[in-house]
C-alpha cells in the first residue's frame, strides 16, 4: 500500500475517532456530528471493533515505515479503547456497588431492542368524533394461571411527542410477559392529528378502557403501572400525576383510574426547562413547539400544564426513575428536579442516575444500562404490584444472548409470597432488598 494512502486513511480515521470521542464526552446534539457520540455509549463493542481495525492498520503502517500514519492509527487505537472500555468499567462498578449481577456478552453480540413488532392481539380503545380510531396492542403474560388476576403494564412509546408508535422497543413487552405481567402497548395521537391536550388525554382514555375491560383480560384494575421512555415517560408521569385534573381530561368518556405506580425511563419533567436546556438544540425545541403549539414565552401556561413536575403532590403514585447522566436529549437535571419534588411531597420513589449512559440506552437490549434498568424495574414492580413470582418463568435465552445458558437463582424475599424463580437467566436480574433512592 502506498505510504500516502496510509497517511490519508490514518488522518481520516483519527479525525473520526477524535470527533466521536469529543461528542461522547460532551453530550450535545443527537443530529449531525453529535450523533457519533451516542453509539459509543450505547454499544461500546463498536469502539472495540474500531480499535481492532485501527491496530491492524497501525501495524501495517509501522511495518511500511510510515511514521505519521502509525501515530495516527495508534491514537485511534488508544481513544477507541477508552471509549469501548471506560464507560463499561465505570457502569460495571456502579452495578457491583448496587448488587446487580450483569453479563458482558453484549460486547461480543449486541442485540437490538426490536421496534414495531406488534402483538397479534390489537384492540380499538376509542373511536373519536374526529374519525380517529385509537388502538392498543395486548401482550398477555406467559406461564400465569388463567384464573389468576394479573397486574398490567401500560406502556407508552417515545418519539419526541411527534413520532413513533406502539410496538416500539417491544423486547420490553416480551420481557414483562415472561415475568408475569400483561402489557398494553398504547398508540396516542400526535401532531398534526392531535392537539396539545390529546396525547395525555388519549393515555387516560386508554387507561379507562383497560380498567373497564379488566374482567375480559383477567386483570386486577387496582394493579396498573404506567411506563414510558423519553416522551412516553413524560406522558406516563403526566397521566399518573394529573389523574382527575379537569384541565387535562381523558379524550373519551372514561372512568378515573388510580395508577398503582409509574416507571420513568429518561423522561422529561419540566417542559419549559427542557426547551431551553436540551443538549440537542438543533432538534428537540422545534419538536416540542410542534407538540405544544409554540414556544415557552408564547404559551407558558401550556408548558406548565404539560410538565409532570407541576402536578406532583402527596397523592402521586410510587415512581421509579432511571436516567443516564450523559443524556444528550433530556438533561439528567430533569430527573433530579423530579426527585427533589417527590422527596418534598413525601412520595415513595426511587431515582437512579447511570454513569456514562446516554438517551435511548435501551435500544440495545443486552447492554449494561438495559440490564441494570431491568433489574431495577423488576424489583420495583415486585414491591408495588405484588406479583407471585413463583408462578412465572422469567428465563428466555433469546432475550439477551442465545449462546448463554440459564441457571436457578433464589430471590431474596421482599414480600412473604416471593419464592424461588424457576429457570432465571444467569445474566438476568436477581431480586434483592432495595434501598430508597440512590
Amino acid at each position: 500500500m502506498f505510504p500516502w494512502l496510509l497517511a490519508v486513511i490514518g488522518l481520516w480515521w483519527a479525525a473520526r475517532v477524535i470527533v466521536t470521542f469529543y461528542y461522547m464526552l460532551k453530550p450535545v446534539e443527537m443530529t449531525g456530528l453529535g450523533r457519533l457520540g451516542n453509539p459509543s455509549l450505547m454499544q461500546p463493542s463498536e469502539a472495540l471493533f474500531t480499535a481492532l481495525l485501527a491496530a491492524v492498520l497501525c501495524v501495517l503502517a509501522y511495518s511500511r515505515g510510515v511514521r505519521f500514519a502509525t501515530i495516527l492509527f495508534a491514537t485511534s487505537v488508544t481513544l477507541s479503547l477508552v471509549m469501548g472500555l471506560w464507560p463499561t468499567i465505570v457502569l460495571w462498578q456502579w452495578a457491583t456497588q448496587h448488587h446487580i449481577p450483569v453479563s458482558f456478552g453484549f460486547l461480543l453480540a449486541p442485540q437490538s431492542n426490536h421496534s414495531y413488532r406488534g402483538s397479534d392481539k390489537t384492540a380499538i380503545y376509542a373511536a373519536l368524533p374526529d374519525g380517529s380510531r385509537l388502538a392498543l396492542d395486548v401482550w398477555p403474560a406467559t406461564n400465569v394461571p388463567a384464573d389468576q388476576l394479573r397486574p398490567a403494564i401500560v406502556k407508552l412509546h417515545g418519539g419526541a411527542w411527534v413520532q413513533g408508535g406502539r410496538g416500539q422497543l417491544s423486547d420490553w413487552n416480551e420481557w414483562f410477559n415472561q415475568i408475569g405481567y400483561d402489557v398494553f402497548d398504547v398508540d396516542y395521537r400526535m401532531p398534526p392529528q392531535g392537539n396539545w391536550r390529546d396525547e395525555v388525554g388519549d393515555v387516560k382514555c386508554a387507561l379507562g378502557w383497560i380498567a373497564t375491560h379488566s374482567a375480559q383480560y383477567h386483570l386486577d384494575p387496582a394493579r396498573i403501572t404506567l411506563m414510558g421512555d423519553s416522551a412516553g415517560a413524560n406522558l406516563a408521569l403526566l397521566a399518573a400525576y394529573s389523574m382527575g385534573d379537569p384541565d387535562l381530561p381523558p379524550s373519551c368518556p372514561a372512568p378515573e383510574v388510580r395508577i398503582r405506580s409509574v416507571i420513568n425511563i429518561y423522561g422529561a419533567t419540566e417542559m419549559a426547562a427542557l426547551y431551553r436546556t436540551t443538549g440537542s438544540q438543533s432538534f428537540l425545541p422545534q419538536q416540542i413547539a410542534n407538540y405544544i403549539g409554540g414556544t415557552p414565552s408564547q404559551l407558558p401556561d401550556r408548558y406548565r400544564m404539560l410538565s409532570p413536575l407541576a402536578h406532583v403532590s402527596a397523592a402521586a403514585p410510587p415512581t421509579l426513575t432511571i436516567h443516564g447522566d450523559n443524556d444528550r436529549i433530556v438533561p439528567v437535571e430533569q430527573s433530579a428536579a423530579l426527585d427533589k419534588a417527590l422527596t418534598a411531597a413525601d412520595v415513595d420513589h426511587e431515582t437512579y442516575y447511570l454513569p456514562w449512559v446516554d438517551h435511548n440506552f435501551d435500544y440495545v437490549w443486552n447492554n449494561l444500562p438495559s440490564q441494570i434498568a431491568r433489574a431495577k424495574v423488576a424489583e420495583f414492580l415486585s414491591k408495588h404490584l405484588g406479583l407471585h413470582l413463583s408462578e412465572t418463568s422469567a428465563c428466555n435465552p433469546g432475550a439477551l444472548l442465545p449462546s448463554f445458558g440459564c441457571t436457578h437463582v433464589r430471590a431474596m424475599r421482599k414480600h412473604p409470597f416471593e419464592a424461588r424463580i424457576p429457570q432465571f437467566c444467569l445474566y438476568e436480574i436477581l431480586l434483592r432488598k432495595g434501598k430508597k433512592r440512590k
